[in-house]
């Protein structure tokens, strides 16, 4: 499975979750910044405030906003956020 790179913009407040960019003096990322450059991403799911995301090795990374439940910056579910022990995700 070969991936791919995932790229973010708009408000670049902390808040906002657009982990790893670098926002201009009024806190705007007005132009594509790529997110998570170490990751080769082949999947992608976003909601407002959630993001999700899969890289080529099948390992599922989630981060949020400051209003939700998930990490702030983006981290590798393992076995001890859920029972994914062993597991990988496949595209089907």
């Amino acid at each position: 499975m070969r991936g791919g790179a995932l790229f973010g913009w708009g408000s670049g407040q902390p808040e906002y979750a657009l982990p790893g960019v670098t926002p201009d003096a009024q806190k705007h990322v007005p132009f594509p910044q790529r997110l998570l450059p170490e990751l080769e991403v082949v999947k992608v799911a976003a909601d407002l405030g959630v993001f999700a995301c899969i890289d080529s090795r099948g390992r599922l990374y989630v981060w949020r906003n400051e209003r939700q439940g998930f990490p702030s910056q983006p981290q590798e579910v393992t076995a001890e956020g859920a029972a994914l022990k062993g597991q990988c995700f496949v595209d089907v």
